[in-house]
């Protein structure tokens, strides 16, 4: 099943409530290249740098996202394993 995710826009919520969009692709994608373990790894780091919106992504490429966001603040990883998990 594919999972729908868009890193140029995670919503997280601050200590008050207030819901914030960030943009994590430039700085996941980037990771995701330099760490991949395999070449559809660093394609997939590459594609996610370079997106605008959002991605449709197999559970395979899911699963190399969570893997190198285990070190991700929690707010962020969070975020990402509701959407991918």
């Amino acid at each position: 099943m594919k999972k729908k995710i868009n890193f140029t826009a995670l919503e997280v919520e601050d200590i008050e409530g207030n819901k914030h969009q960030v943009n994590i692709a430039k700085a996941l994608g980037n990771m995701l290249y330099m760490n991949g373990l395999t070449i559809e790894e660093c394609d997939l780091g590459r594609a996610i740098y370079y997106s605008e919106g959002e991605m449709e992504l197999d559970e395979k490429q899911a699963q190399s996202v969570l893997r190198v966001t285990t070190g991700y603040p929690y707010l962020s990883r969070h975020v990402i394993e509701e959407k991918l998990g």
